[in-house]
């Protein structure tokens, strides 16, 4: 924080926000995602986290996608998580800019329907 209060965001956060910000715009066609459901935005994050995995771990990878996070860093001890030796970077990192992304519309929308936005 500086002397006037403000956070001063770091060098990684901005860029992680421009990878960001550059998957939404190439979306921006879409519906607007303030009109989503929370099912929806719920159901697409889980999509999203299925195709990061396509890209980045070996298919004999196991992911779980459970409300128990002990189990997933259970599966993580064991080995579970295979990386694939020649995964594409930047088809990772708009993955991974892309749950992100719906892990803001989440904010977004549950802000909104508790009435803080």
């Amino acid at each position: 924080m500086t002397e006037s209060g403000e956070i001063q965001s770091r060098r990684e956060v901005l860029e992680f926000a421009e990878l960001m910000e550059m998957n939404l715009r190439a979306n921006d066609y879409k519906s607007s995602w303030k009109d989503y459901t929370l099912q929806y935005l719920f159901s697409r994050l889980f999509d999203e986290l299925a195709e990061l995995s396509e890209q980045l771990l070996e298919p004999t990878s196991k992911i779980l996608v459970c409300s128990d996070l002990k189990k997933i860093a259970c599966g993580l001890d064991a080995g579970w998580f295979k990386l694939k030796p020649d995964f594409n970077l930047d088809a990772v990192l708009s993955e991974i800019a892309d749950v992100a992304n719906f892990l803001m519309m989440l904010v977004d929308v549950i802000k909104k329907h508790s009435g803080r936005n």
